[in-house]
């Protein structure tokens, strides 16, 4: 990620005052990780081990897979708005009906055709989406009981 696409990812939220205190490099470390695990085959073991930020963030380092899996699809569940849980969901290639999409583009052509809506207008609601869960991963952690709560969790099943 350049430098101007990090620096404006802080920017947007820094300027709406909802990240106090916090490290912009680490947060958009985290933004950039996140945009990662999208491509290719998705939320992938494999792909998990190259985005050293999240699991750092998601304190996961330790945990089997399963569980990480399931507490990201439990973060991203917490946005509010549905439409930005689908096009994650289905970026990351979490719901069934996209596993089988082996690319980002695959996934992300056959959400615009359920959705009726354009690539790139996609391709913006993900990037708006993907830095909304970036701030609830930070929120969730400073607030430790619901961290824990998270990780403890485990009712997703796939």
């Amino acid at each position: 990620m350049n430098n101007y696409v990090r620096h404006a990812t802080f920017y947007s939220w820094s300027k709406k005052g909802k990240l106090k205190g916090l490290n912009k490099e680490l947060f958009n470390d985290l933004v950039a990780d996140l945009v990662l695990l999208k491509k290719g085959e998705g939320f992938t073991f494999l792909r998990l081990n190259k985005v050293p930020t999240f699991r750092k963030v998601m304190n996961c380092e330790d945990e089997e897979f399963r569980k990480t899996k399931i507490r990201f699809v439990q973060l991203i569940k917490l946005l509010p708005d549905g439409v930005a849980q689908v096009s994650l969901l289905a970026g990351y290639g979490l719901l069934m009906e996209y596993k089988e999409k082996k690319t980002l583009k695959e996934r992300r052509l056959k959400l615009m055709r359920t959705l009726s809506i354009s690539y790139d207008t996609l391709e913006e609601i993900e990037w708006i989406s993907i830095q909304e869960l970036a701030k609830y991963i930070f929120d969730i952690k400073e607030n430790e009981e619901n961290f824990l709560w998270l990780r403890k969790s485990s009712t997703y099943h796939f």
